[in-house]
């Protein structure tokens, strides 16, 4: 008969981390990155985040899904307003 070695440890990770800067970029190619003429945003993708950019500002904002396993994701696009983003994977 066999022991099970196999401790059950507490899950240690911190449930309130916060994101705050992405620095890189994961896509492979154009369709990794968006931006208009109209807006000051630039959207990208870093891995299973999708980053959004204020050019004028600065400032970062990232759009995760936490329930999802981390698979990375393919597409960006941005609406012609600026106000929606649309990722995608494959």
């Amino acid at each position: 008969m066999k022991l099970n070695s196999r401790i059950n440890k507490p899950n240690s990770t911190p449930s309130n981390l916060v994101l705050e800067e992405v620095i890189g970029l994961t896509t492979k190619n154009g369709n990794g990155v968006a931006s208009n003429a109209s807006s000051s945003k630039c959207v990208y993708l870093v891995g299973s985040v999708v980053v959004v950019y204020d050019v004028n500002l600065g400032t970062q904002s990232h759009l995760m899904v936490s329930h999802r396993l981390p698979k990375p994701l393919n597409c960006v696009a941005l609406s012609r307003d600026g106000r929606f983003v649309a990722a995608g994977e494959v």
